[in-house]
């Protein structure tokens, strides 16, 4: 909903270019975050850690995802004490729980170095029977 407001806003010229431009890095950087986390679950199976995983992939084998990132919070992706990513964190966080279907479990703190600090465990959502 919130993407349509923005789009919205921005046909109608009503959004400055630098934070469009912030917006649209922003939604890139979660939507490729989230089809990492499914690409991996699919090809390897379920893992209850799989934020915290993809989130180490990316910064590792994706020098691109990477520097976008490093854009988007203004920071070096291993800064700690960066308040951009208490907000961006959460958010790639939540897209890939919704994209696999899961609940959120108990956190647990991440091993270093990483993006992330903490990370939460994800519930594999059930399945229907066939």
């Amino acid at each position: 909903m919130l993407w349509l407001i923005i789009e919205a806003l921005d046909k109608a010229g009503l959004l400055p270019t630098k934070l469009r431009d912030w917006l649209l890095l922003r939604e890139g950087l979660l939507q490729r975050f989230g089809r990492k986390a499914v690409d991996i679950v699919r090809a390897e199976g379920w893992r209850e850690k799989i934020i915290a995983e993809t989130a180490s992939r990316l910064v590792v084998e994706d020098a691109a995802w990477r520097g976008d990132y490093g854009k988007l919070i203004g920071a070096d992706p291993f800064a700690r004490g960066i308040e951009m990513k208490s907000r961006i964190n959460p958010m790639l966080g939540r897209r890939v729980k919704v994209l696999l279907g899961a609940e959120t479990g108990t956190q647990f703190a991440v091993p270093q170095p990483s993006i992330f600090a903490s990370s939460s465990r994800l519930i594999e959502p059930k399945r229907a029977a066939a």
